[in-house]
């Protein structure tokens, strides 16, 4: 009988066996060398760690059940070895996964709580047509639709994770399309940073130098 060994993964607590420990270290660690030089590189282990506690959660039948190596085979599985994306063949093909679209708000695209982007991620629409359909229900029902978009706000949850990103888009939730949506998100950063007029800045601080007199 193989020792349990509990965990702590992604803030969620898991009784494993030993053997499967093991697997899931060593899977853990090749990918942590996978991604040594790779730019957000901590971001990506940290939503991979919180992929794999969601996986886990699926699979427990009860509070007490101990994952196995069936079940850490069965993330790899899903999630795929570190040689699928770390090979230099762009015609690699990623480990094939069941994607279902998820309900979220989009806190990306927004103008009050992305409920309206969220929506229309979902139903594969354009949120413009989406936002104009709201607003023009909230205006002729009264404010009936008002008090559904509130309950919309309250229940539906924003995408918080890289993992609910992808969810609310219906695209797979593998280690390639995790590494590819954070590299976009660093890459958007990077080019709004370097869009900056700082000319334009610099010169706007010194006709106005008491922006920093409340400092």
């Amino acid at each position: 009988m193989n020792k349990t060994v509990n965990i702590n993964l992604a803030s969620t607590f898991f009784h494993i066996d030993e053997n499967a420990y093991k697997k899931l270290q060593s899977y853990l660690n090749s990918l942590e060398k996978g991604f040594k030089n790779t730019m957000g590189k901590e971001e990506i282990l940290k939503d991979i760690e919180a992929r794999i506690a969601e996986l886990f959660q699926e699979m427990k039948t009860n509070s007490d059940y101990v994952i196995n190596e069936s079940n850490v085979e069965k993330v790899i599985s899903i999630l795929g070895e570190p040689e699928d994306f770390m090979s230099d063949d762009e015609d690699t093909t990623p480990p094939k996964e069941s994607s279902h679209k998820k309900l979220y708000r989009d806190p990306e695209d927004k103008y009050i709580a992305g409920v309206a982007s969220g929506l229309g991620y979902y139903f594969g629409l354009d949120t413009s047509w989406i936002r104009v359909l709201w607003l023009l229900l909230i205006l002729f029902s009264g404010g009936t639709f008002l008090l559904i978009y509130f309950l919309f706000w309250i229940l539906v949850p924003i995408a918080k994770t890289t993992a609910d990103k992808l969810k609310m888009k219906g695209e797979p939730v593998n280690i390639s399309t995790i590494e590819k949506k954070i590299k976009q998100e660093f890459e958007e950063v990077s080019s709004k940073i370097k869009d900056i007029d700082y000319d334009k800045a610099s010169k706007t601080l010194k006709k106005n130098p008491k922006i920093f007199s409340g400092f």
